[in-house]
C-alpha cells in the first residue's frame, strides 16, 4: 500500500471541468463526464451516499487546475482512500516511531524539556510565536488530561502521552486518517497538531499559525496553506472525513 504522500506525488486527473456532472446511481451519487461515470488513477468510481460529498467532490474538481496545495484538495483524499487506504494495513503506523521521535510536543510531554522558541527576542514572530505555541500547549494539555482514563496505564517514569496519542489515532474513522495522514506528510508537521486538528481540538488558523511557529512555514505561506487546510476540514464528519459547520464556525 503506498501513503499518502507516494500517492498524491503520482496523482493525476484528465477530465473536461465543463462536462462534469453527478446524479444518482442506486443507493449512491457519482460523478460523469458527459455520459461516462468519472474514475479515480486506480479505476474506482467518484461515488458517494452522500450528495453533500459529491457535490463537494465536483466542484472541487472542475476548479482542480487553479486550486494551490493539490495535494489538500478531496478529489486527492477521496482518491486516495478509495484507491489506496486499507484499513487493516495503515503504511502510517509503521512510520509512527519516526513521527513520533521527531514531533517537538511528544518531546515537550515525554521528557519535560521546555519546547524552545525558534525566534529570537529581536525578531518580528517572537511574541507571536510565543502566545501561539502556549496556546497548543494548553490544548494538549488539557487533551491529555481528558484521555489519562481511556488508556492502560504502565509503571514508567515517562509519562505516558505517546500512548495517549496512539490510542486516539487508533479511534479515528478512515476519513479522518486520510486527513491526518496529509497533514503530516505535505506540511512534515508529525502527529500531535494533526490530530489536534482532524479532532477538531484546534482550528484551521490555530494549526497554520503553529506551523509558522515552528518554522515549518513562513508567515508568506499562511493564506495559501490555510485555504489548503480548510479545504480538507469541509468534509462532513458523518459521511467521510470531517466537520463543515464546526471548522467553518472556528476558522478563526
Amino acid at each position: 500500500m503506498k501513503t499518502f504522500i507516494e500517492y498524491s506525488a503520482s496523482f493525476t486527473i484528465t477530465c473536461n471541468p465543463g462536462m462534469l456532472d453527478f446524479g444518482a446511481n442506486g443507493l449512491e451519487y457519482c460523478i460523469y463526464e458527459g455520459s461516462s461515470p468519472l474514475l479515480t488513477p486506480c479505476g474506482n468510481f467518484f461515488s458517494h451516499p452522500s450528495e453533500t460529498v459529491i457535490r463537494l467532490l465536483v466542484t472541487d474538481l472542475q476548479l482542480f487546475d487553479d486550486l494551490p496545495l493539490k495535494m489538500l484538495s478531496s478529489p486527492v483524499l477521496f482518491s486516495f482512500l478509495k484507491d489506496a487506504f486499507i484499513f487493516d494495513d495503515d503504511p502510517f503506523l509503521h512510520q509512527w516511531e519516526n513521527l513520533l521521535a521527531s514531533d517537538r510536543f511528544v518531546l515537550y510531554k515525554t521528557s519535560g524539556k521546555a519546547l524552545n522558541q525558534l525566534f529570537g527576542p529581536d525578531d518580528p514572530l517572537f511574541s507571536f510565536s510565543f502566545i501561539t505555541l502556549t496556546g497548543l500547549i494548553s490544548v494538549i494539555n488539557r487533551f491529555a488530561e481528558r484521555s489519562m482514563g481511556e488508556i492502560a496505564m504502565a509503571e514508567s517514569d515517562m509519562h505516558p502521552f505517546a500512548d495517549i496519542i496512539k490510542s486516539g489515532y487508533l479511534k479515528l474513522s478512515p476519513g479522518q486518517k486520510v486527513a491526518l495522514q496529509a497533514f503530516s506528510s505535505v506540511h512534515h508537521s508529525g502527529i500531535v497538531m494533526p490530530l489536534m486538528l482532524v479532532l477538531d481540538e484546534i482550528s484551521p488558523a490555530e494549526y497554520v499559525k503553529g506551523l509558522i511557529s515552528l518554522k515549518i512555514l513562513t508567515k508568506e505561506q499562511y493564506s495559501a496553506n490555510l485555504a489548503g487546510v480548510v479545504r480538507v476540514t469541509c468534509f462532513p464528519k458523518k459521511n467521510f472525513m470531517l466537520t463543515y459547520t464546526n471548522s467553518i464556525k472556528r476558522l478563526y
